[in-house]
């Protein structure tokens, strides 16, 4: 296959205006946060994205490698208290001025209740999925609080158990794993509560970005690229997904680099 020749762009446009202004992000991952368990006996900085079994090692709570000899089990009550995430932060004024403000997690792990300003935002049950809350009423200039009150995932995924009618197999992993059960009632990694090339870390934590974002009627929320050998060139296909705050019609344009070339469409 020679060097790139055609470039077949495929923009999906479900709302944009001509007029709109540029949309504005911040992330919060970056700023200061803390780490809490339920009785506040423990109290120590965290690090977004992460998890708590790295943010109790690093602080020191954690004295060994959890992968050493048997501390997959003498550490087994981090995973069954429950953890709070927190952290303060200011907000730009010309974010105010959008028509929508959105809080963005793009991964919590996993059962959570999510509190800005002391306003319950929503609850989460998925490792697996974005979470997205309108907060343009709940935030001020300065002195956000913001706290992701984690579930033991391990008490979580007992308490679905007993409120089914009817099993989810298998109950439990194997006795030689010394592992937890009921993890097919949660949308967590299942590997995490024991699998056979691994012990059990059922962790908590808001394990990837967190974004303040605010818009006025769309924005790009992801790119997708997908190339197709055709004979001695190569097609390539660009998707691009917007986060769309309201139904709007206009033109939108978009330049593709490559390399030397330089294609508009």
């Amino acid at each position: 296959m020679g060097t790139p020749t055609m470039i077949v762009v495929c923009l999906y446009l479900a709302a944009a205006s001509a007029t709109v202004s540029r949309p504005l992000s911040v992330s919060l991952s970056l700023g200061s946060w803390t780490l809490e368990n339920s009785n506040t006996s423990i109290r120590v900085g965290a690090t977004v994205p992460g998890g708590i079994y790295t943010d109790l090692r690093t602080a020191g709570v954690l004295s060994e490698d959890i992968f050493y000899r048997f501390n997959d089990i003498n550490y087994r009550w981090v995973a069954r208290d429950n953890w709070t995430y927190s952290t303060f932060f200011n907000v730009d004024p010309e974010m105010l001025t959008k028509d929508k403000v959105y809080l963005e997690f793009e991964g919590l792990d996993t059962v959570a209740r999510v509190f800005l300003n002391s306003h319950l935002l929503g609850e989460t049950r998925d490792m697996f999925i974005l979470y997205q809350f309108d907060v343009k009423n709940l935030l001020k200039n300065s002195n956000n609080s913001l706290e992701v009150q984690f579930i033991s995932a391990i008490w979580a995924a007992q308490q679905f158990s007993t409120k089914t009618p009817y099993l989810v197999p298998p109950a439990c992993v194997p006795a030689e794993y010394h592992g937890e059960c009921h993890a097919n009632y949660i949308r967590k990694m299942q590997a995490s509560f024991a699998w056979d090339w691994g012990p059990a870390f059922p962790s908590v934590g808001i394990w990837k970005n967190v974004t303040l974002r605010a818009y006025d009627v769309a924005y790009a929320r992801h790119v997708g690229v997908e190339t197709r050998p055709d004979v001695t060139d190569w097609k390539v296909s660009v998707t691009l997904y917007l986060g769309v705050a309201t139904n709007a019609t206009g033109i939108l344009s978009a330049t593709l680099v490559l390399d030397k070339y330089n294609i508009t469409s």
